[in-house]
């Protein structure tokens, strides 16, 4: 059950990201550099909103759904009374966004609507995701997600042909928002015809209640998450030179794209440990345990690999003019492993209703990488940036190991808070969500 649902995720992962680029590289075939600039903006404006939108709701309805604390329909039920209340945050950020990204050049409002539809069907697309990620179809989540995106790609092509770049521009943000709308409905048929596997957990005896307050951790480590892995070339643009930034900016983005890999894990590890909790505890260590070696056993060969042909793979991939790259993507690769050891311990503690543990290992994370960006980039540069960015890792698995053993998931402790079989369903959690 764990290598098949790790191979769906991480595999539909590898083609949604595939996807991503192709748009990419028809984007800025399709547009001027500012336009492409723009685009670009208004994606990641996009995203952004979607997020700020879910106030972490969608991980907490994913550990409820998955524990059999709450059932689909009541989750979902829910989670729409919470969207609704934090719809103004959704509001605030998409306008702000938009004039901000609109200043770069001119644009049609049917482009800035087209955006905005395509945000809210992310924002919608991340709650019937968790609810299908709480009955463990990962294969589901992986595809509608993997297919929208492609059909995103595609439709993206007739951009090619056009020459008014404003034609160009609602072409490409019309794919975006297509894509976006069919992983919503694809979505929500695979969980009308798969929501019958959760038999009993669909009315629970003891229907628990989704909250903002409970939501607060999960809101907090996604904001935190985003913050130190786009916060990184701010920072380093601002205290070193253009040379400098042109070297660690791709080495960021790569470090991004092999942290598929310890993602997947972290999204397959959450709902199985919330699961078991409440049914067999005493396998939850295990589980981490097991989730940890296999990441590693994926992790170190992959980061051995991109250690040893970094000016190569930078060559191929890139170009010539971004070899320069090799070093900060050399230290940066071990980000790799450490993440993989650390996800499946975030994903137990969340797991088992220490979300709130979960926050001070990003809280150090983002600390750490603040003061040591802030005391390398100035007089080491890229490879002070790239030192600064892997620093944040040690730390946060440090902090990880040691709150999952205080958990009980790195064998048992006596005491309070760790996991036993007496601790299979607790009668109310210690983020309020009962």
């Amino acid at each position: 059950m764990v290598a098949r649902s790790l191979a769906w995720t991480i595999s539909t992962e590898v083609a949604t990201k595939g996807s991503v680029l192709a748009l990419s590289v028809v984007a800025a075939r399709a547009l001027d550099p500012e336009s492409f600039a723009q685009f670009l903006a208004f994606v990641a404006l996009a995203i952004m909103a979607s997020g700020l939108w879910d106030v972490g709701v969608s991980s907490l309805l994913t550990r409820e759904v998955a524990s059999g604390r709450i059932g689909v329909r009541e989750s979902l039920r829910q989670a729409a009374r919470i969207r609704g209340r934090s719809l103004p945050l959704w509001i605030g950020a998409f306008v702000v966004g938009s004039v901000v990204a609109g200043a770069l050049a001119p644009l049609e409002p049917a482009s800035v609507a087209l955006f905005a539809v395509a945000s809210l069907a992310m924002g919608t697309r991340m709650v019937l995701a968790a609810a299908l990620q709480g009955i463990l179809a990962f294969r589901a989540v992986g595809l509608t997600l993997a297919t929208g995106r492609i059909v995103t790609a595609l439709a993206a092509t007739p951009a090619l042909g056009v020459d008014d770049e404003e034609s160009t521009f609602i072409i490409l943000a019309g794919a975006v928002t297509l894509g976006e709308v069919l992983a919503v409905v694809l979505a929500a048929l695979s969980l009308t015809r798969l929501s019958g596997r959760t038999g009993g957990r669909d009315a629970p005896s003891t229907c628990a209640r989704l909250s903002l307050r409970a939501s607060a951790p999960f809101a907090a480590n996604a904001f935190m998450a985003t913050v130190y892995n786009r916060l990184d070339i701010l920072l380093v643009a601002a205290l070193t030179t253009s040379v400098q930034t042109a070297a660690y900016a791709p080495a960021s983005r790569v470090q991004d794209a092999l942290l598929i890999v310890p993602g997947s894990i972290g999204v397959v590890a959450f709902p199985m440990v919330a699961r078991r909790w409440t049914s067999t505890p005493e396998a939850v260590g295990r589980l981490v345990v097991r989730l940890a070696t296999v990441g590693l056993a994926i992790a170190l060969p992959l980061a051995i690999c991109v250690f040893m042909f970094a000016p190569s793979l930078l060559r191929v991939v890139l170009g010539e003019d971004y070899v320069a790259a090799a070093e900060p993507v050399r230290i940066l690769v071990w980000s790799l492993p450490l993440t993989a050891l650390a996800a499946p311990l975030l994903a137990g503690l969340a797991g088992v209703g220490r979300a709130a543990d979960t926050t001070k290992v990003f809280g150090v994370a983002l600390a750490t990488a603040l003061v040591m960006h802030l005391s390398l980039d100035w007089w080491w540069g890229a490879t002070g940036a790239a030192v600064a960015t892997l620093s944040r890792d040690p730390a946060a698995l440090v902090l990880a190991v040691y709150l999952a053993w205080r958990a009980g998931l790195l064998g048992q402790r006596q005491g309070v808070g760790a996991v036993s079989a007496t601790s299979a369903r607790p009668p109310a959690s210690r983020e309020g969500v009962l």
